[in-house]
């Protein structure tokens, strides 16, 4: 037998985390959990097969409007299991959860699992879009058994800490939300909401970045919907950047890393406990769905490093976007020059801008970086002393030592990051080339980097080449204002071009300066100030008060010097 998928939905208090559990023990994955209340629309197509019977009214009615626990799993004859697990709803075995509930035909709690396997393919499609469930490991293959281990453990975490609650089902499915939600907090969500308002109401959640438009910040921010940008690295700085994008509203969402959520990752800002064993880029996309089902999400967890991952990597970001085409921004937050070297070749080849960004091993310093193509340097025009010499960075890792973290730190780079992409996007402000954050001193240099015309990188040079084409093409600028024309010489006959220069305090006849005192140069002062120091007097002695010639010579006038000073 093959692999196969099955809808389970439960309504009543307990049954999610039973089925959770029961079916986990007997070696099924859990590939997709959400708490649903079911529209009418939704439950008649749900029941849509069932039209022609004369209980499908009952059972459109019973579904329409009750808040379900909506389970996916997998595994080879989980049909078939999760039936039995359910049991039947005019004569269910005393095992089954309707049995052990005492649940009959009539009652009207919702217990069902899909009929087969075909009914079910239709069934999660109707409750479940292809990025709500897991995603195997690698971009294909089934899922490793640890990782289902894991997606149970965090199903389970919240449900099992208030299973006597009268939310338990809530608090598994904020559990495998990513959200918290332990000891049976009820969910709580909103509805996805069709186009951005600026009305102000505590309802909407797009009002406070609306009022960017109204105070002539951004000219459109409606048009972040039309967005779609690339994270690579969903770690410290990656995992912070990619919720402010989606508090910010972005249309599209496309995460990388292959790494998977540890108790090391707790200082930082983003993940929590209930996460480990997850795939980084699954438990952030199960977390930022929830802060914002606007937002359309992809989630890859593999090394974009290998020959084989690099061709979909690069597939992604040229046909990525909303639209089909070209991703409208790359993040890189990784850690290593390995990646980024991937990057960064990947950029190059598709003319893709993107911002490099990193933290200092010791956590008190950090940088962006912005890479536009042909127009600024690449990562290989100017490389660190390691990817220049060809070093291995593995080899420099210590045992028992690893890197410091601060999540300080990791937000300010962050921060300065998706800054500068909103002002990149969204066309306002000025975007920094290259920014630094040192936070021993709070110094915050920043430069521009051109590019390196003998860059290694071929990709580069070609679209330097390409660059200085494109400037070549543009229009020549408009001609300078002509110089005026030369003064008219007054005097023909001043032969050695003598002028007169009239300073401030003369008059035009040069009858000396001014005798007024000299104020300094400044704005006037209001009746209650005064300047603190009278600037020295530059009035011009008259005839009479010039120093008179004694007569003496040098040798008399340094022997009266002497006898003054003795």
């Amino acid at each position: 037998m093959s692999t196969e998928q099955t809808l389970v939905l439960l309504s009543e208090d307990g049954m999610a985390a039973d089925a959770i559990a029961r079916l986990g023990k007997l070696g099924f994955a859990l590939v997709g959990l959400k708490l649903v209340r079911a529209s009418a629309a939704l439950a008649a197509q749900h029941y849509s097969p069932l039209v022609a019977d004369r209980g499908f009214r009952s059972l459109v009615s019973r579904l329409a409007g009750a808040r379900v626990s909506a389970l996916v799993f997998e595994g080879v004859g989980v049909v078939i299991a999760a039936k039995e697990l359910v049991g039947d709803a005019a004569q269910p075995a005393p095992a089954s959860l309707r049995g052990a509930a005492g649940l009959s035909a009539s009652d009207a709690a919702v217990a069902s699992a899909s009929p087969s396997a075909a009914a079910a393919q239709r069934e999660i499609c109707l409750w479940f879009s292809p990025a709500e469930l897991v995603r195997p490991s690698g971009g294909g293959g089934a899922a490793s058994r640890a990782e289902q281990e894991a997606e149970l453990n965090y199903a389970l975490a919240a449900a099992s800490a208030g299973a006597a609650s009268a939310g338990d089902a809530a608090a598994a499915a904020a559990a495998a939300g990513g959200v918290g939600g332990g000891g049976g907090d009820k969910v709580q969500t909103r509805e996805k909401v069709a186009t951005l308002s600026d009305k102000v109401v505590d309802s909407n959640p797009y009002s406070r970045l609306m009022a960017l438009k109204k105070m002539g910040v951004v000219a459109n921010y409606e048009r972040i919907r039309e967005k779609t940008v690339v994270v690579v690295g969903v770690g410290g700085v990656g995992s912070v950047a990619a919720e402010m994008l989606v508090r910010c509203g972005v249309g599209k969402l496309i995460m990388f890393d292959y790494d998977k959520v540890e108790l090391a990752n707790m200082n930082r800002l983003f993940y929590t406990p209930d996460q480990c064993g997850l795939s980084k880029v699954e438990a952030a996309r199960r977390s930022l769905a929830f802060i914002n089902p606007d937002v359309v999400f992809e989630a890859y967890n593999y090394d974009i490093t290998t020959v084989e991952n690099f061709e979909h990597f690069v597939g992604r970001l040229s046909s990525g976007s909303l639209t089909g085409g070209a991703v409208d921004l790359v993040l890189s937050c990784v850690d290593n020059f390995q990646a980024r070297m991937t990057i960064n070749q990947a950029c190059n080849e598709l003319g893709q801008v993107w911002i490099e960004s990193g933290v200092s091993e010791d956590a008190v310093s950090g940088h962006i970086q912005l890479l536009k193509p042909g127009e600024l340097a690449c990562f290989e025009c100017a490389p660190p002393l390691i990817v220049a010499s060809g070093i291995d960075e593995r080899t420099l890792k210590r045992e028992g030592v690893c890197a410091a973290s601060l999540p300080t730190t990791m937000g300010i780079v962050a921060g300065l990051l998706v800054q500068n992409a909103l002002k990149y996007l969204l066309d306002f402000g000025r975007v920094s080339e290259y920014l630094g954050y040192i936070a021993l001193k709070d110094h915050f240099p920043s430069m521009c980097l051109r590019p390196n015309l003998e860059c290694s990188q071929r990709w580069c040079r070609q679209r330097q080449a390409d660059y200085q084409k494109h400037l070549a093409s543009l229009p020549p600028p408009p001609a300078a204002a002509a110089e005026p024309s030369a003064p008219v010489d007054l005097h023909p006959d001043n032969t050695w071009g003598i002028e007169l220069e009239v300073e401030e305090g003369e008059e035009a006849g040069g009858a000396g300066r001014s005798a007024e005192p000299h104020t300094p140069a400044g704005p006037e002062l209001g009746a209650d100030f005064k300047y603190a120091h009278e600037a020295a007097s530059t009035q011009v002695l008259s005839a009479d008060e010039t120093v008179q010639d004694s007569g003496l010579d040098l040798a008399s006038l340094m022997a009266s010097l002497k006898s003054v000073q003795q």
